[in-house]
């Protein structure tokens, strides 16, 4: 259609979503590992993606997405706004963490265990 296509992280979706001024955003990647970041829509001042732990009882304190069932993105609300625009970014993965099979590839090389 040659139409450019544009990304945005699911992170940023359920914060421009969920109609909150400021919000923290968290998805888990593994165990306690959640990739996050926060928003202060108010003062147009947003936190840079990182990954850090999240201990069970703080959780409530994100909107968790990809999380425990929490799958659902209201998408016609994240573009509505032309605060999405500034999260637009290019179409490609991104990727928070090694996979389980680098990371075992990693411990073999580490080991010699080929």
């Amino acid at each position: 259609c040659g139409k450019r296509a544009y990304g945005l992280t699911s992170l940023d979706c359920i914060a421009l979503s969920c109609g909150l001024n400021h919000v923290k955003t968290a998805s888990r990647l593994k165990g306690d590992i959640f990739a996050v970041r926060e928003y202060d829509f108010e003062k147009g001042v947003y936190g840079v993606l990182g990954c850090q732990p999240i201990i069970e009882k703080d959780l409530e304190n994100y909107k968790l997405v990809n999380t425990d069932g929490n799958y659902f993105i209201d998408l016609e609300k994240t573009v509505s706004d032309d605060v999405f625009l500034g999260f637009r970014g290019d179409c490609s993965p991104l990727y928070m963490r090694k996979s389980e099979a680098e990371i075992n590839l990693d411990t073999k090389r580490d080991t010699g265990r080929y």
